[in-house]
């Protein structure tokens, strides 16, 4: 005869008013096995009184199982204790997530005491684990009746992995074609056996003629600050009960995932049970959920996963500007109206916004595309004749950091040397330079400078330095590889094939643009330095089509800037880095690759 082992926990509640004790059946299913002992978890509710409570856990505690009928219950435990309304967790247990989502202030600092939970509400386990698997099985007949269908399935793999001590459910949740696909989730609510979830999953394997993916949560624990500054150090840390062989690293920001390695402000390190991440420069790059994924040699087809978000309080790129830039003291008042404008991207991040000089009145913020601006109204005095008056915008964030941007306004007298207005260029005084922001698709401004000694200025070439947005993300991206976040071998590919198209049509036919793209080839090259990658093939045919592209005759005029040493610095770090990937490509790819010849003279 079988046996079905059933762990029980009780949910103890003290009431002052009870004169008895209420058993309330929470849920009862009984899964019978002809081939080992099954286990289930069971919630009662009891109301006792306050002065029999006491008497009644001491007699609880004494009781190590009961044998009833076919079944055998241990491991008694009360995990709520409700007194005058306040509930309180026990030991090892904690606030349910459904408690937690409706009363958050119950959760929050570890707190185990709460006076607003609903009837009914209970602690769990706090060490209990989710699985959450799929399997195919190859060749198998997906049922006609998908409910039928998943009904089986379900029968079939709780008979197995019922045998877990303290198995509480599991659930078929989805089943679809391609052979028959189907995903489960099961919840272990007590200590977690590890090994025994292998030795079932590779029951389940023989049995179905199926493959298992599986991915546990709670079993290992992840540790990280709530939130944190700008521009400073963190550390996350993963650790496991048991040692497991490999541990991979993750970031994740909405739909996209990245892996986390060794780079210039990542290091990940592995002593023992624990594994770290530490970051030594806190920035957008590391705002996000980061995930520790921990595997076996001996099943690495079950991932044991721990997940955590990390808020970090975000400062902005300011461009401060001012209308008009050059205020004109000529034929007015004794004052003129200056709005001072720092122009942020778009954040989630809110900010305390401060000014000096103080503003009189709050002027209101607005928002256009993508960017939103700040204004500030200042008065010029035109009677105190000074030549150049100050304004600074403060942006501090949710953790007190701070970041500051300043604008100098020259003001034109009569006596000032004046550039006239050209173009898009307002009137200027001389000596000083004007800023444009630059186009929509752009990134960055451009600047003019106004020089003269006589009455009328003279405008100097316009100096640029907008980025097309695009050439900007891939570069950007870039970046972040050299940081640490993501891995050359899954990106790089990619970014060389965006760059290669990008070269291809019009939009770098500009210095910034070569210069940014450049800067793309040497960042891959370092990045790829510091993970020690090498690129395959497909990498090296994007590669040597986008670096010689920068060199069609047709781009050559854009090498080219005033600043000669420029000029010369950029030509040298191109060349350094087209030696250094290629350098960096599999020396055992025996393929010749030919691109039409380009000179380029220094």
């Amino acid at each position: 005869m079988s046996f079905e082992k059933k762990n029980t926990v009780l949910e103890g509640h003290k009431m002052k008013s009870c004169s008895g004790i209420t058993l309330l059946l929470l849920g009862l299913f009984i899964q019978g096995s002809s081939t080992a002992n099954t286990t289930q978890s069971y919630y009662f509710e009891l109301q006792v009184e306050s002065s029999a409570f006491d008497n009644f856990t001491l007699l609880l505690g004494n009781i190590t199982e009961l044998t009833v009928d076919n079944a055998i219950v241990t491991s008694i435990t009360i995990t709520t204790d409700c007194q005058s309304n306040i509930c309180t967790c026990a030991q090892n247990y904690s606030w349910s997530t459904d408690v937690c989502n409706i009363h958050p202030e119950c959760c929050q600092n570890n707190n185990k005491s709460c006076s607003s939970v609903f009837p009914g509400a209970m602690c769990l386990y706090k060490n209990s684990v989710v699985v959450d698997g799929s399997f195919t099985i190859q060749n198998g007949n997906f049922p006609d009746n998908i409910d039928e269908g998943k009904k089986n399935f379900s029968e079939s793999l709780t008979s197995i992995y019922s045998s877990m001590n303290w198995f509480d459910s599991l659930n078929i949740t989805n089943l679809r074609s391609g052979s028959v696909i189907g995903d489960f989730i099961m919840l272990i609510n007590g200590p977690f056996n590890l090994t025994k979830l292998v030795d079932k999953t590779n029951e389940l394997q023989n049995k179905l003629n199926a493959t298992f993916i599986i991915i546990t949560t709670g079993f290992i624990k992840i540790t990280a600050p709530d939130r944190i500054g700008y521009d400073t150090s963190a550390n996350i840390t993963c650790t496991t009960p048991e040692n497991l062989d490999n541990v991979n690293w993750y970031i994740q920001k909405g739909a996209s995932k990245q892996s986390i390695t060794n780079g210039t402000e990542a290091t990940v390190t592995r002593d023992g049970l624990s594994s770290k991440v530490i970051l030594n420069k806190t920035s957008e790059t590391w705002k996000g959920i980061f995930i520790c994924d921990f595997t076996s040699k001996n099943s690495p087809n079950i991932i044991h996963r721990a997940s955590v978000y990390m808020d970090i309080a975000l400062l902005p790129q300011i461009f401060i500007t001012s209308d008009p830039q050059f205020p004109n003291c000529n034929n007015v008042g004794n004052t003129v109206s200056v709005t001072v404008k720092c122009i942020i991207d778009n954040s989630t991040e809110t900010y305390n916004v401060t000014w000096l000089p103080k503003p009189s009145t709050l002027q209101a913020t607005t928002s256009i595309g993508n960017i939103t601006i700040y204004n500030n109204n200042i008065k010029i005095k035109c009677e105190d004749k000074k030549d150049v008056y100050n304004a600074t915008c403060i942006f501090t964030n949710r953790e007190n950091n701070k970041r500051i941007a300043s604008l100098d306004i020259p003001v034109i007298h009569a006596d000032s040397i004046v550039c006239p207005t050209s173009g898009d260029w307002p009137e200027a005084k001389a000596n000083f330079s004007a800023k444009l922001q630059c186009k929509t698709n752009e990134i960055g401004f451009q600047s003019r400078n106004c020089t003269g000694s006589k009455k009328t200025g003279d405008w100097g070439v316009v100096t640029s330095q907008c980025v097309n947005t695009e050439i900007w993300t891939l570069l950007t991206e870039a970046q972040n590889l050299q940081r640490g976040c993501g891995l050359v071998k899954d990106n790089a590919n990619n970014l060389f094939d965006l760059l290669k198209v990008k070269s291809e049509d019009q939009i770098i036919n500009t210095f910034p643009n070569i210069n940014a793209s450049v800067d793309i080839l040497d960042t891959l090259h370092n990045a790829s330095k510091i993970q020690n990658t090498t690129f395959n093939e497909s990498m090296a045919t994007n590669f040597v089509k986008s670096s010689s592209n920068l060199l069609n005759s047709s781009l050559l005029q854009n090498w080219n800037t005033p600043d000669k040493e420029t000029d010369y610095s950029l030509a040298i770090k191109y060349l350094k880095a087209v030696e250094g990937v290629a350098n960096q490509i599999n020396t055992s790819i025996n393929k010749t690759y030919k691109e039409d010849l380009k000179t380029y003279f220094v």
